[in-house]
């Protein structure tokens, strides 16, 4: 409605002297561009637009694979007690909130709030407040916390959920990094997770049948400014039924949502509010002006084809918005690539390109540097990406772990010593861990979780082979924890495994080379093998 304000403003200002109105935005949509220019555009030249829109290069985008409702909570916890803070996580359901502020007060956490279209306005400001005086570890929100929200030193952010929109996804990361100083982005879906998203991002508008009978409802009560005008007094709390029913929820907005709908199809112009006494001292906000733009806006069939284009273009954006954020979750493109698109405008047959950069995706970490863009300062040293930890630690570029079915009845017994083989393996900074289904009862018994929770480190859990490569990627690179269970189908994947360095592979004693069926893997492996208890005593 503030549109109808400002072109009040304009008009009474002398011509002489009429004031600009200039409005900023890192990130314009085309369709944000196609309503601003409705809205603002006092006449046909007025409407002027300067772009050099350049994408974040202090985000770090990292994407993980979909799993359970049950997996995704223990990674929710395991990367809240291990990611850079300040940080933000995003839900999107208001149930989901407040099951996760739950949990993280349950795990002692103290500094931390909640935010959601439920909060009170008193609710929310106290959080902003906290959160801008840096007194808050972090903040669970849905995207009732996000445009807005700046505080310049929040480090990550976490969606647990997929943002209905990629633009949704975008303003929110870009919480982050507001200081120039590198940030985290983690993103943590379930399969779930796509069908509530393609729900949320069907916008809900108001059908055809019930919008014209608001709009013939308000239009029957308007006040005309005078006979020769085409301006008319509109009254906001008109009921869409028979009589003034002003107790039903919602009458307003929606009454606001209809006129909004007119404005965009260009039936009507809004043009400010009432100067008359009587109007403002009723209610301040009860009255608005509108000019008729249409003179066949009482049309049934005029009415219901001018708003159908509307409604088709705001399903369209958001249904392309979506699209191009399951685009950046395939990560077969660096998010500079897809996040532009979403970005790039056409303004008067003129398109305006996006700079891109990306400080960090998939692709770029694994060399293929596409738009990267280092942030002008970092948040913390750099680590050398190049370190072999497990040779810093252990004195050999990769190990072989051998062990015997006789051998993990032993790990069950010397529960206390292999906790302390992975504690000290963590705290050397070898924090990446993948197992199977199996090996992970076999080697990873509840008190070592227990004891080891609250330190730094990263698990997948694999069903073949050849998820190895591809799951790794998820990882920081500073080596992998291999266990593979006797009961593992050990394929020619096998081969690529071996030969790399950096990597501790627990693997059952004279497991056989798929390749080559008379051969032995550790014929053939040219790093140190040991058996497992040689490797236990070395490390604990």
């Amino acid at each position: 409605m503030f549109s109808g304000l400002w072109r009040q403003l304009l008009n009474i200002s002398p011509n002489a002297n009429k004031f600009r109105t200039i409005m900023l935005s890192a990130t314009y949509t085309q369709a944000a561009i196609d309503t601003i220019k409705i809205l603002f555009s006092y006449n046909d030249n007025s409407f002027k637009i300067f772009n050099a829109t350049k994408l974040r290069p202090e985000i770090d985008y990292w994407v993980a694979n979909k799993v359970d409702e049950i997996t995704r909570k223990d990674r929710v916890l395991e990367s809240v007690l291990h990611i850079p803070r300040p940080l933000i996580l995003y839900t999107t359901k208001v149930v989901d909130a407040n099951k996760y502020i739950a949990l993280f007060q349950n795990e002692g956490f103290n500094s931390i709030a909640v935010v959601t279209g439920s909060s009170t306005n008193n609710e929310r400001d106290m959080v902003i407040k906290e959160w801008k005086d840096g007194t808050l570890d972090f903040v669970v929100a849905t995207s009732a916390f996000g445009l807005g929200i700046d505080y310049k030193h929040t480090r990550s952010i976490i969606h647990a959920c997929i943002p209905e929109t990629l633009n949704r996804f975008y303003q929110e990361v870009g919480r982050g990094g507001r200081d120039g100083k590198s940030s985290v982005s983690l993103l943590l879906p379930t399969f779930e997770d796509q069908e509530l998203a393609y729900s949320m991002n069907s916008t809900k508008i108001i059908g055809n049948q019930k919008g014209f009978e608001r709009w013939k409802r308000m239009f029957q009560n308007k006040i005309q400014i005078n006979e020769l005008s085409d301006e008319y007094v509109i009254d906001l709390y008109t009921s869409p039924g028979q009589g003034n029913d002003f107790q039903i929820k919602g009458i307003k907005d929606w009454n606001i949502h209809v006129l909004l709908l007119m404005v965009k199809a260009q039936l009507i112009q809004l043009c400010g509010i009432p100067k008359n006494k009587e109007f403002i001292e009723d209610d301040f906000d009860r009255y608005i002006i509108i000019r008729i733009l249409n003179e066949e806006h009482m049309s049934e069939t005029i009415w219901y084809k001018s708003i159908d284009i509307i409604r088709s273009t705001i399903y369209k954006s958001n249904e392309e918005s979506l699209n191009l954020f399951l685009q950046f979750m395939n990560q077969k493109e660096c998010p500079a690539d897809v996040i532009a698109r979403l970005y790039q405008i056409t303004v008067n047959s003129k398109e305006y390109d996006v700079s891109k950069l990306c400080s960090n995706c998939i692709l770029c970490r694994d060399g293929n540097k596409i738009h990267t863009m280092a942030p002008s300062k970092k948040a913390y040293p750099l680590i050398n990406k190049d370190i072999n930890n497990i040779e810093k630690y252990l004195g050999f570029e990769s190990i072989m772990v051998e062990y015997t079915l006789e051998d993990l009845n032993k790990i069950r017994r010397f529960d206390s010593k292999f906790t302390k083989v992975i504690t000290n393996l963590i705290i050397h900074k070898i924090q990446n861990y993948m197992f199977t289904n199996e090996s992970k009862k076999l080697f990873l018994s509840e008190k070592i979780q227990n004891s080891i929770k609250r330190m730094t480190f990263f698990i997948e859990t694999i069903n073949k082979l050849s998820e190895v490569t591809i799951k790794a990627r998820n990882y920081p690179k500073s080596g992998i924890v291999l266990f593979l269970d006797p009961y593992m189908d050990i394929t020619s994947h096998i081969t690529n495994i071996l030969n790399k360095k950096n990597n501790i592979i627990f693997i059952l004693k004279d497991s056989y080379d798929p390749t080559h069926s008379q051969r032995k893997l550790s014929d053939v492996y040219k790093y140190e093998i040991m058996n497992i208890e040689e490797f236990i005593n070395k490390v604990s």
